[in-house]
């Protein structure tokens, strides 16, 4: 009987785990997807600043 509760224990302790590593996936995908998001935003910006600049300088003629 002892040994049946032991490997229940363990089924159970690895399905939680499982549940964990997964829900954990999601979690970082999801934050990693915004966190690129918000790279490329900021990218955007410094590059549209860095044109302005040299704009103003006159290293381009549009």
């Amino acid at each position: 009987m002892k040994n049946i509760m032991n490997k229940g224990f363990i089924m159970i302790d690895s399905i939680t785990a499982l549940t964990l590593i997964s829900v954990g996936m999601i979690f970082f995908c999801e934050s990693n997807q915004h966190m690129y998001d918000n790279l490329d935003k900021a990218r955007r910006t410094l590059l549209q600043k860095r044109i302005d600049y040299e704009k103003r300088k006159g290293l381009y003629d549009y």
